[in-house]
């Protein structure tokens, strides 16, 4: 019997494992696919730079 209760925790254990391991590979995945925010100056910055570009192509 005590054979029986260590394959049924045993069992247990790796389906929790085996869980947590998928749950944290779709949970990394959902944050990589994310984009991240950009600052309000880096946003400026590349504005003034393309405009920049612009005006060089221009001239």
């Amino acid at each position: 019997m005590p054979i029986v209760d260590f394959l049924i925790v045993a069992a247990c254990i790796f389906a929790m494992l085996k869980f947590l391991a998928h749950f944290k590979k779709t949970t990394n995945y959902q944050l990589d696919q994310e984009e991240p925010k950009k600052n309000d100056t880096v946003v400026l910055l590349e504005e003034i730079r393309d405009l920049l570009k612009k005006i060089d192509k221009v001239n």
